[in-house]
């Protein structure tokens, strides 16, 4: 079996705003993100239903899927920028802002995580997800999904950025083969 990874489609706030575990609510265009990713994904009887439990992921879910046994996992939300959620980023302190940037995956942001916790805490979930089941579909965040890619592919966390990853964006995975394939929707309205 496979798993299929979806990132929440668009949202609604101001370009520039900094949100992980901020509930944030989802732009105008979300009925189009969910058909498209339905053409994308499989939703079998036989599969796991996970998803982060923020708004945004549990919308799209049980949108997507109102009828499956959804399981709603705090280690699938985003990475928490604690102190600086719902904050400009240009607003940020900038001795704090620019100390992360230089090395976002071991710094800690102020009152939340730093992207290598995110990835323990997502490695540790899928660990836990495998031997629960072959194949499913998780609703989760760009964080998570880079986090599961790069433990997938043995890359370091910092190259998982290479990949662009813009929203609802699909990731499909093979264990058995290792293969993953990226399914980006349509630019017009993504």
């Amino acid at each position: 079996m496979a798993w299929w990874l979806v990132r929440h489609s668009r949202v609604a706030l101001p370009a520039g705003m900094c949100y992980g575990r901020l509930e944030v609510p989802l732009a105008a265009d979300f009925p189009q993100a969910v058909a498209w990713i339905a053409q994308q994904v499989p939703c079998h009887a036989d599969m796991a239903y996970w998803s982060s439990p923020s708004l945004r992921c549990r919308t799209l879910a049980e949108t997507l899927a109102p009828l499956r046994p959804w399981q709603f996992s705090s280690a699938l939300q985003e990475l928490d920028f604690g102190q600086w959620e719902g904050q400009r980023w240009d607003d940020l302190p900038t001795a704090e802002a620019c100390a992360w940037g230089n090395d976002f995956v071991t710094t800690v942001c102020p009152g939340g995580e730093s992207y290598a916790q995110l990835a323990r805490r997502v490695q540790q979930w899928w660990t836990r997800a495998m031997r629960y089941s072959a194949g499913g579909l998780v609703i989760c965040h760009a964080g998570v999904m880079r986090a599961l890619a790069a433990h997938w592919q043995g890359i370091a966390l910092v190259d998982s950025f290479n990949q662009p990853l813009p929203y609802a964006t699909v990731l499909h995975y093979q264990p058995q083969t290792q293969q993953l394939t990226w399914h980006y929707p349509p630019e017009s309205w993504s």
